[in-house]
């Protein structure tokens, strides 16, 4: 339990929401929005942008500091261009180079047309089955008592200690 009541004791109920609203983290609608534009309106990424569409080769405007603000202006990839989607005919010409292979490879082969279907008791079964351990022979209570009685009484077969005597 998380609070623990106590007779002279309120708890305080602005503290507790508050530390519930800063657990909870932030929202989905101030996470995923960028300055409160929608995203069906950011399609055209900074990527899309700076690689796809290479609007000019002049290098980047260097950025300015505001000493009053103690802060960099906004730049660029603060305010996403908003516009279609991009993806420069990517998507079309990998279709077409796919269109292209699969009328150069036949959907069906030669061999495949020909091969024929073998019934499954043809194929190979395993002819051990692994049962479990508690149907194991070894497990009965009757073998745990009585599997070293015999041994007690007879002494022990023992290596020598000597190997040359054995030869």
């Amino acid at each position: 339990m998380d609070y623990t009541p106590h007779r002279s004791y309120k708890p305080n109920v602005v503290t507790c929401q508050r530390a519930l609203r800063s657990s909870e983290g932030l929202p989905l609608r101030q996470l995923l929005s960028h300055h409160d534009v929608p995203s069906s309106h950011c399609l055209v990424t900074l990527y899309d942008e700076s690689y796809g569409r290479q609007a000019s080769t002049a290098l980047p405007t260097l950025h300015s500091w505001n000493s009053f603000k103690l802060a960099g202006l906004p730049e660029r990839s603060d305010h996403p261009i908003q516009g279609p989607p991009t993806n420069f005919g990517l998507a079309e010409s990998w279709r077409a180079h796919m269109e292209q292979q699969r009328a150069v490879v036949p959907a069906l082969s030669e061999y495949r047309a020909s091969y024929p279907l073998h019934p499954i008791s043809a194929f190979c079964y395993s002819r051990h089955v692994s049962m479990p351990k508690r149907f194991s022979s070894s497990q009965y209570p009757a073998k745990h008592s009585n599997e070293d009685l015999a041994l007690k009484p007879r002494p022990c077969r023992q290596v020598s200690t000597n190997p040359a005597s054995l030869l």
